[in-house]
């Protein structure tokens, strides 16, 4: 009889102890859930924050370039006029083999351009040259790194920052031979939204090309047999 009751007792603590199991599961398992949307949240706001300030930062930089690097480019502009130099031009570079400048990866690779002009006036014309090119560098820095914010950079500066990084490769190269100086980020950004300027001008056309190509290979557009 006593071992009756023992058994009977230890069979309740059995399934008394697997439903205990099963609920501490449940609430293990509720816990893990929690804690996963808790990782997932704080995760997600780690990355929005990162978007606000990469915004943030790319604005900054946008008023950076119009307050400081635009007008250093005019008054080189205006001082090349004044003192009426031709180191930037390339018209004077015209008998010279074609492309005059090829940058990639960042890296001026091959130069043809004759320096000649730039050297005799570079006491003219160097210090507000590296001026520019140096305002140019620190506004290139956070995009070149990928903490700005790269598409409203593009938007607002993209076509006026290449243009005046194409026209003064020149000078960036001379720096290069004779001070070792890089100007890595102005050359990086200048790849990046120099590509794409050149794709979204190309893009129009080469769509209009698939739309000629399809039209062509129509069955109603091709001359039938008699």
């Amino acid at each position: 009889m006593y071992y009756k009751t023992i058994h009977d007792i230890l069979e309740l603590l059995y399934f008394g102890a697997g439903i205990g199991i099963a609920i501490f599961a449940g609430f293990g398992l509720r816990q893990i859930k929690i804690a996963s949307d808790q990782l997932r949240l704080a995760k997600d706001i780690v990355e929005a924050n990162k978007k606000r300030e990469s915004v943030k930062l790319a604005a900054e930089q946008c008023r950076y370039y119009a307050e400081a690097v635009v007008p250093t480019n005019g008054k080189l502009a205006e001082e090349c006029q004044r003192v009426q130099t031709h180191a930037f031009d390339p018209q004077k570079q015209a008998n010279r083999p074609q492309p005059l400048f090829t940058v990639l990866d960042g890296e001026i690779k091959h130069v043809n351009w004759d320096l000649a002009i730039l050297q005799a006036d570079w006491l003219k014309i160097g210090d507000l040259t590296v001026e520019f090119l140096n305002k140019a560098e620190s506004f290139a820095i956070p995009f070149a790194a990928g903490v700005a914010d790269d598409s409203i950079g593009y938007q607002e500066t993209a076509a006026a920052f290449c243009a005046q990084v194409s026209a003064l490769l020149p000078a960036i190269w001379h720096l290069k031979q004779t001070q070792n100086v890089n100007y890595k980020s102005v050359l990086t950004l200048f790849c990046i939204w120099n590509n794409r300027l050149t794709a979204d001008r190309i893009a129009p056309a080469y769509k209009g090309m698939q739309q000629l190509i399809q039209a062509v290979g129509r069955d109603k557009d091709k001359i039938k047999p008699i």
